[in-house]
């Protein structure tokens, strides 16, 4: 049986065994062993287990930061974005993905019913049958409880909270577990366990058990045949669902009693209306994560050579985050993220440039200063001219004559110019303006070199003229209309303004409003740097340069003492994320200096 807890973290406190050969781990939910870590992958790793012979591997599925693999032989990082990493284990072992610590056990010869011990009934309480109680204890503890699981956003910290309440007031529990009910199998599957000893503990009781609870709605106290072990199994159902149950183990001499029976059967109830409140936040969380999951497949199928820039950007922000939350320097000492913040800024860092869907292809895809129909166009004008133009001589034509070697050095000058990465010298803008003073009588009104063509020609940077990166900016103001039309929980509202502002600049340079300084937000500033730095240094685009890490850097500075960028948020950047970045290990150990 392997068994997974996981010992720091977001999850901190999860722990499940599994009896099956592979297991699963990520934060996609189809995963077996999922997470809420936003820097594990969706499909992080695997393991791979010989319950028999107690040995098990684990494979690193090309996750996006890799998997430190460590116990009393080995420590070693498994990380290879080409290929899936695996490395055999055996024994405890301890594996730390992301901000997340599990501990590992795989112990042979163990199966669900471990030992073939007989279960019986021996007696059950109707949850819809509870006198009021006048036990002042039980009413504080039932109070607090309620009290902290309102405060519970998702079943996790829910299940967690409860396990380890249930352990600290019931000395006689040895074990907690939640096992959810799936209807279309007629199945359950333990979701969450907590041992009072971080042990592996054999589940003693069956599907049968448990849909006996469920469907009469019953606490049912069960006792093993030698009277060794105890367990209560407590359904947790509301007026519109059927949700699980939850079991407590014993194995304490003393008896449970009847009044501890009737603790479990008032805390079942609470815990099945917080637990369906969570449910139903996860599958809210659940819509918008697909629905995110959507529009960025959306948004690469639009513009392919930027696929995977959001994915990027969202991780570069998630570090930054993490980064400034742990600083102590004056300008972040008082900067707290909560996991709702975080999960936030981690949407509007992924649908920064959702605007762009609607923008035109031929935009986003420009390569060259000119499309390729244009210079088309453009070459066999200056063809048609030269052929002209050699049917002339200086004694007819004077000043406006043009020899073919003029027109081949018109021709080179085009085909040099018109590449984005080549700004053009002001002998370039001499001759580009003598082509577009050159015309044949034959066609008085149709120059050389058109306005329209000029002005792109000379472009210094980049491949868009005025109008077209006018259109382009447009992107933060479409992307602010279209995330407002969503009917965000209160706890993202902010989505769409962190979107909308990630290209204001501090000193008012920056778009759609060009405002400044303290105007925008901290968490727009955050994503301004990290889509910068990834449209530097991600070599999406055949035509553009990629950066090295270091010269990005010597950008982002220069960025900052412009007065565009927020020069402690840059300086933080480089100080603690690239390096995170460049190597995966320093980021896995916390150290990013």
């Amino acid at each position: 049986m392997l068994q997974l807890q996981v010992i720091y973290g977001r999850d901190a406190g999860k722990c499940l065994s599994f009896q099956q050969s592979a297991v699963n781990i990520g934060t996609d939910p189809g995963n077996d062993f999922r997470l809420t870590d936003s820097e594990v992958s969706e499909y992080h790793g695997r393991f791979t287990c010989n319950h028999d012979a107690g040995h098990y591997a684990y494979c690193d599925l090309q996750s996006l930061h890799g998997s430190r693999v460590q116990s009393s032989t080995i420590d070693v990082l498994l990380y290879s974005r080409q290929m899936p990493q695996s490395i055999a284990l055996a024994g405890d072992t301890t594996l730390s993905v992301g901000q997340t610590v599990i501990r590992c056990q795989n112990v042979p010869g163990k199966s669900n019913s471990g030992q073939n011990v007989s279960m019986s009934r021996k007696t059950a309480i109707s949850i819809h049958s509870l006198a009021p109680s006048k036990n002042v204890k039980l009413l504080g503890f039932l109070l607090d409880m309620s009290t902290h699981l309102m405060a519970r956003t998702n079943h996790q910290g829910v299940m967690a909270h409860v396990a380890k309440s249930i352990l600290q007031q019931l000395p006689k529990a040895s074990h907690v577990a939640f096992w959810q009910i799936d209807s279309v199998r007629d199945s359950f599957s333990c979701v969450y366990e907590r041992a009072r000893n971080n042990g592996i503990v054999p589940h003693l009781l069956s599907k049968d058990e448990f849909l006996s609870a469920l469907n009469g709605h019953n606490v049912e106290l069960y006792v093993s045949e030698n009277e060794d072990h105890q367990a209560i199994v407590a359904p947790l159902v509301t007026s519109s669902r059927e949700i699980g149950v939850f079991v407590v183990d014993s194995d304490s001499a003393e008896r449970i009693t009847s009044g501890e029976l009737d603790a479990m059967a008032r805390l079942a109830h609470m815990v099945a209306y917080a637990f369906e409140r969570t449910v139903y936040n996860a599958d809210l969380s659940s819509v918008f994560e697909g629905f995110i999951r959507a529009m960025i497949a959306v948004m690469d199928a639009r513009d392919p050579a930027t696929a995977g820039h959001s994915m990027r950007v969202s991780q570069y922000t998630m570090y930054l985050a993490q980064a400034i939350q742990s600083d102590q320097s004056p300008a972040f000492r008082n900067v707290s993220f909560s996991h709702n913040h975080i999960d936030e800024l981690r949407f509007a860092s992924l649908l920064h440039d959702i605007g762009k869907v609607v923008l035109r292809r031929e935009i986003l895809l420009k390569s060259a200063k000119l499309r390729s129909s244009e210079l088309k166009h453009l070459l066999e004008r200056i063809d048609l001219f030269s052929a002209w133009f050699a049917t002339q001589s200086t004694e007819t034509l004077g000043e406006s004559y043009r020899s073919p070697q003029q027109f081949e050095h018109y021709r080179e000058i085009v085909t040099r110019v018109v590449q984005a990465d080549v700004h053009p010298s002001n002998e370039d803008l001499r001759y580009l303006n003598e082509m577009r003073k050159t015309t044949v009588s034959s066609f008085p009104g149709l120059p050389l070199l058109t306005a329209e063509e000029l002005e792109c020609l000379c472009i210094p940077f980049g491949t868009l003229n005025a109008d077209e990166r006018h259109e382009i900016q447009k992107h933060a103001l479409i992307s602010w209309q279209y995330l407002s039309q969503i009917a965000w929980p209160q706890r993202w509202a902010n989505v769409p303004l962190f979107v909308l502002q990630h290209h204001e600049k501090l000193n008012g340079t920056g778009y759609p409003y060009g405002i400044k300084g303290d105007q925008i937000l901290l968490q727009s500033r955050m994503i301004s740097v990290c889509d910068i730095f990834d449209a530097l240094t991600g070599g999406d685009r055949s035509y553009k340069t990629r950066h090295a890490f270091g010269d990005a850097a010597i950008i982002l500075r220069k960025e900052a003492d412009y007065g565009a960028l927020d020069p402690d948020i840059v300086d933080i950047f480089i100080r603690k994320v690239i390096p995170q970045i460049v190597d995966p290990e320093a980021h896995t150990n916390g150290d990013g200096e």
